[in-house]
């Protein structure tokens, strides 16, 4: 695991979820004003905190499912309605202010002006400052 540094201070604005596709949208607004998308797709299972006027994170964790620290485990237990299955990602998305919860899927990418796989089914590898896939 390591932190999404891009993430840090980032203002949530929108989040849409669609059943058919099992997609998780989450629309960013850095600190510098750039926006990016967060894209969440073949969403296992998702809890995420009331979206109040302010939505702040702290930080973003990417895990993979068999990575996931103790502190999340019951949690995550509890947010994948279809169990964890191997090849599953883990999003933290830990608030200073606001929305703040966990997400459980098969990827996230970003698009937007940073627009880039951060993962799914395969290997990641570490990559000036984001998660890339290997």
């Amino acid at each position: 695991m390591e932190s999404l540094p891009k993430f840090h201070d980032a203002n949530i604005e929108v989040v849409g979820f669609s059943p058919g596709p099992r997609k998780l949208t989450i629309g960013l607004v850095q600190s510098d004003g750039v926006r990016i998308q967060l894209e969440c797709e073949s969403v296992a299972g998702f809890e995420l905190s009331p979206f109040c006027e302010q939505n702040v994170l702290f930080e973003a964790n990417l895990y993979p499912i068999e990575e996931i620290p103790q502190h999340l485990s019951s949690a995550v237990a509890g947010v994948a309605s279809q169990g964890l299955q191997q090849g599953l990602w883990v999003l933290e998305l830990d608030a200073s202010v606001g929305l703040g919860g966990l997400v459980v899927a098969g990827s996230f990418r970003t698009s937007g002006t940073l627009s880039q796989e951060l993962c799914s089914a395969g290997t990641l590898q570490r990559s000036v400052g984001a998660w890339v896939l290997g």
